[in-house]
């Protein structure tokens, strides 16, 4: 019985040019999501890494940095709020009142964010009526959106 050499399989060089062709154009994975810390010095910050020397911005804070509240309907749109306000109570002591703009957006310019406190806001027509839009907005918060 005679031995015969192993075969050797030869691989084509074209799939090797293909895979490193694959690689060179492989896009980037996305960047991930930056979660804010409990540091509120500064919104951002210069960051400087050893392996690029390259500088970047890292957020560091709130992006509202007042307490914002939106009022829309059911369907996203904002309401027209003309004349309205809402005022903010915290232990049922009124801290701040503050006008709605045209679009449904108030932001109260003395609560600072993100909240420490329950807060209650409630809104008001230019009349001083109270509507049912009253909620109770848990501590930790920079925004706050009324449905309906």
């Amino acid at each position: 019985m005679s031995k015969q050499p192993p075969k050797q399989v030869v691989k084509p060089t074209v799939k090797q040019t293909v895979k490193q062709t694959v690689k060179s154009t492989a896009k980037q994975p996305p960047l991930k999501e930056l979660k804010p810390t409990s540091k509120t010095v500064s919104p951002t910050t210069k960051k400087t890494t050893k392996s690029t020397n390259k500088t970047s911005t890292v957020f560091q804070g709130p992006y509202l940095n007042r307490f914002t509240v939106v009022w829309v309907q059911r369907n996203g749109i904002p309401f027209n709020t003309r004349g309205f306000t809402a005022r903010a109570f915290a232990n049922g002591v009124l801290i701040a009142t503050a006008p709605f703009d045209n679009f449904g957006v108030v932001q109260f310019r003395n609560i600072g964010t993100p909240t420490n406190v329950p807060l209650v806001v409630r809104t008001f027509n230019a009349n001083g009526v109270q509507f049912r839009r009253s909620r109770v907005i848990p501590p930790g918060n920079e925004a706050f959106v009324f449905i309906g």
